[in-house]
Parts: structure tokens; C-alpha cells; sequence
């Protein structure tokens, strides 16, 4: 069974999935609220039906209200008083970091950065005080050049061109990071894994990259409690981590080490070993604290190889956000279609399949890596696994298609 990824942006609104990627279809009533979709696959001719039924009619309920559990808010409370800053205070700082988060946008590329910062220069040339005068000594210019730079750095810094990534060095910085996001995240996550009810989806093992609050284990076990069998928590942040800890041993914070779920394991950076894989991998606010689009496409391409079944992107609702997962929604999408060519005519050759038909729509440039890989897929055992960049997957919600996405290509059409 192929991997399938699961793309959500908080905030956003959640698109039923109606249709067949890829596929002509028509839609018909039926009885008892039900519609009848009829899709045909252009390429094998294959015919598939899909019953949707109504809103009215689905059985899982969606619920906007996250509480958190009691376990969690007794840990918190528990482990917020061994802090060396009181509490008052703690929640003081945390007020204020809220404020800096919610104004916090992905690190702008090098490209975009340099361009301001021509364009910063070229308006300070104008002004006199910023130029090169051979009337003054070398100090002199030296010291207006100074300020020329500090002045474009602030402006830059004002166009939110600061990003850095957020780093907590002492127990009461991620004291403060708890008050100021457990709730928030425990209620996105939430949201989020509600979706997978309309699958009857439970996962045996679960791995929370970026762990932070454990937000992901709090809401995976409110939705599934012991039918997880495994979390995996990984987070760089050796002090995120131990007050983590203490917080997942709820009411019983002695000090010991019994959590409230008896199957938690805590890592610094991800196993290097592929061989054990995950049913479900979270993300959740994580692609923000990288600093490039190569290093996301690095982390998602290590996040999913690792994959089982759904593998879910969790940011906030600015556009930044909203461009950032839909670049990496599309890259799971295409990469799982560009085939290698080299490999796949030694696996043919070796086989004794490789023939002038297939030489010919390997090295055909005028076909997309969609149609090379369903002409491929045509001609070769199904048994026969196609070497790619990654696995093969689909997106599961909130799109119901793996095309582009239609909002951006209808803004893009505005005049």
C-alpha cells in the first residue's frame, strides 16, 4: 500500500475528498443523501464508483472545543513550580512571547533579502549624509559608511527580515514557551487528527518531529488513549525535552519516571535507520525554524522516507506558511513521479524487459514525468516496483486532488 500524505493548514478549511485524482468524472444522485461519482481513468479505461454521503449523514462529529486533558494541566501546574522565576512572572514573559509569535513569519529567501537590501542602498544614496565626501577624513566616511549599513539592517529588520530560530536555553524558557503554546498547539494538532475519523485511521506508532510541548502526544492520545502502542519525540532542545518530561508524568511529578502513557521515547534528531518505520508522522510548526527551502525539502524528504501511512504538515494560517506547505505539498507529489532513469534501465535489463518501446518513453523529453511514469507503469509488472526520487504518495485532506492548487492559479489570472 502506498504512503499517503496528509496536508493541513490550521486555520484553513478542511475540502472533503470527492474525487479521483486524474479522472473524468460525473455525478449522479442516489437515495439516502448519497451521491454516486463515476470516475474513469483516462489512461487504463479502468471505471471506479464512490458513494459521498451527506454532511447530514456522516457519522464522526467535528468539535471546535479543545479542553486540555486533566493529566496535562496538573503536570504543567507541577512543573512550572520548580522553576527559579515565579510563576506571575513566567506568564508575564509568556504574554509577551504570544505577541512575537503570532507576528512570526518563515526566514525570506537570500534572493529576496539581497533585492531589498539593493533597493534599501539605492534610496540611501540619495541622502548626503550616507555618501562618500573626499572633503572629510577617512574616519569620517568610514563612520558614515557604518551608519549606511546599520540604517539598511534596521530597515531590514523592519520589513521582517530578522527570522531567527527560536532556541531555549534554561528550564524557564521552555516554562514560559509552554504557557505561552501547550494549549494553542494541543488544540491545532487536535483539529487536525480529527480528520483521520472519517477513515476510522488509528495508528500502532507515532513519531512527533519537533516535538516542543508534546502537543501531538496529548492530542494522539485524547483521540486513541492506549490503542497507540508507540510515541516517538524528537526535539533538539535538551531542556524542551526534560520539562516535557515532567509534564507527560502528570499528577505523579515525583520525580519518577512513569508517564502517563508507558511507551514514550525521547531523541534529540531522528534514527538513521529506515528500517523502522511510522503509521503516523506529525510536523507540527516545525518548517518555520529552518532557514531554507532546501532544508525543508531535506527534512521532508528524511520525515517521509521514514513514513508508513499518513505523514501530516502543521503550520499557522499566513500566506508565508500557506506557500511554504504547498511547496512541500507538491514536492511529495511530483517527486514520487520523476523516475530514474539510469536505475531503471539496469532493473529492465536485468529483468529482460527493456525493449526500443521503452528506450523510446525513457528517453522521450517531450513527456511530463506524470505521463513517463503512467506509460511506464502500462508497460511494466505491476510487481515491478518503478525507482523514483521518493515513494509515491497523494494528499488526503484538506485538498481533494493532488493538481495545483485552483486559488492560487485563479489569483495568479486577477488583473
Amino acid at each position: 500500500m502506498h504512503s499517503r500524505i496528509l496536508r493541513l493548514t490550521v486555520c484553513n478549511g478542511f475540502i472533503k475528498k470527492s474525487a479521483f485524482t486524474n479522472c473524468a468524472a460525473d455525478a449522479a444522485s442516489g437515495a439516502n443523501d448519497t451521491t454516486v461519482v463515476t470516475s474513469v481513468n483516462p489512461y487504463t479505461k479502468e471505471k471506479f464508483q464512490l458513494n459521498l454521503h451527506s454532511k447530514k449523514a456522516n457519522s464522526y462529529g467535528l468539535h471546535n472545543f479543545f479542553p486540555l486533558p486533566k493529566e496535562a494541566i496538573e503536570g504543567l501546574k507541577l512543573a512550572i513550580i520548580t522553576c527559579s522565576r515565579n510563576s506571575k512572572q513566567l506568564q508575564h514573559e509568556a504574554d509577551q512571547l504570544s505577541t512575537t509569535l503570532s507576528q512570526r513569519k518563515f526566514p525570506a529567501p537570500h534572493q529576496v533579502i539581497e533585492q531589498a537590501r539593493i533597493e534599501i542602498q539605492k534610496k540611501l544614496k540619495n541622502d548626503d549624509s550616507f555618501t562618500y565626501d573626499d572633503r572629510f577624513s577617512e574616519k569620517i566616511n568610514e563612520a558614515k559608511q557604518y551608519e549606511a549599513r546599520r540604517k539598511v539592517g534596521k530597515y531590514l529588520r523592519q520589513c521582517f527580515f530578522n527570522w531567527k530560530p527560536l532556541t531555549f536555553e534554561t528550564r524557564e524558557n521552555a516554562a514560559v514557551y509552554f504557557l505561552s503554546r501547550f494549549h494553542n498547539n494541543y488544540a491545532e494538532v487536535l483539529r487536525v487528527l480529527q480528520e483521520f475519523r472519517r477513515v476510522n485511521f488509528v495508528p500502532k506508532t507515532v513519531l512527533d518531529y519537533g516535538s516542543g510541548t508534546c502537543s501531538v502526544f496529548w492530542a494522539a492520545n485524547e483521540m486513541w488513549g492506549s490503542k497507540v502502542e508507540e510515541y516517538q519525540c524528537i526535539d533538539p532542545c535538551d531542556e524542551m525535552n526534560k520539562f516535557a518530561m515532567d509534564v507527560l508524568r502528570g499528577s505523579n511529578n515525583d520525580g519518577s519516571s512513569v508517564f502517563v502513557h508507558p511507551n514514550i521515547n525521547f531523541r534529540r534528531y531522528l534514527p538513521p535507520s529506515l528500517d523502522h518505520k511510522y503509521d503516523l508522522i506529525v510536523a507540527h510548526r516545525v518548517f518555520v525554524e529552518l532557514a531554507s527551502h532546501d532544508s525543508r525539502i531535506d527534512l521532508l524528504s528524511a520525515l517521509w522516507a521514514r513514513t508508513n501511512r499518513y505523514l501530516v504538515l502543521i503550520d499557522s494560517s499566513g500566506k508565508e506558511a500557506f506557500d511554504a506547505l504547498i511547496s512541500l505539498r507538491d514536492y511529495i507529489i511530483e517527486a514520487g513521479y520523476e523516475i530514474h532513469a539510469n536505475e531503471l534501465r539496469e532493473l529492465l535489463s536485468k529483468e529482460g524487459l527493456l525493449d526500443d518501446e521503452l528506450k523510446k518513453i525513457i528517453d522521450d523529453r517531450s513527456l511530463s514525468e506524470f505521463e513517463r511514469y503512467y506509460l511506464l507503469r502500462e508497460k511494466i509488472p505491476k510487481n515491478l516496483a518503478l525507482p523514483t526520487r521518493i515513494e509515491l504518495g497523494h494528499t488526503f485532506a484538506p485538498c481533494p486532488h493532488d493538481q495545483g492548487c485552483p486559488k492560487i492559479v485563479s489569483k495568479l489570472h486577477k488583473f
